[in-house]
């Protein structure tokens, strides 16, 4: 599979719109103000330090993923012809962090 053209400018900038969209998330999870409001939806002093933990986790995440979307979408317009490994590569690493995500809120519930 060959991606070029307006294929590859699409792509490209769908990657990196996602990326802005994941990296701004992250750091709305790692604010203080979130943190601070996920602590006070909890009575007990450990559920409150497992769920700012949970939500200090998710940021960082979301982060990591939306630095992994930008680098990517740069990666997929220097090479094209790696798109196709890459997508797999990217597809693992969401379900991965999917994974990571509901392991940290699964534990405070």
């Amino acid at each position: 599979m060959s991606v070029s053209g307006i294929k590859l400018i699409a792509i490209t900038a769908t990657f990196v719109i996602a990326g802005i969209i994941f990296i701004a998330t992250g750091i709305y999870f790692s604010s203080a103000a979130f943190l601070n409001r996920l602590a006070e939806s909890r009575s007990d002093a450990e559920e409150k330090q497992r769920t700012v933990h949970a939500g200090k986790t998710s940021g960082i995440t979301a982060l990591c993923i939306g630095t992994f979307t930008i680098s990517c979408g740069v990666l997929t317009a220097a090479f094209p012809p790696v798109f196709p490994y890459l997508a797999l590569i990217y597809i693992c690493a969401l379900i991965a962090s999917f994974c990571v995500i509901n392991v940290c809120f699964g534990k405070i519930r």
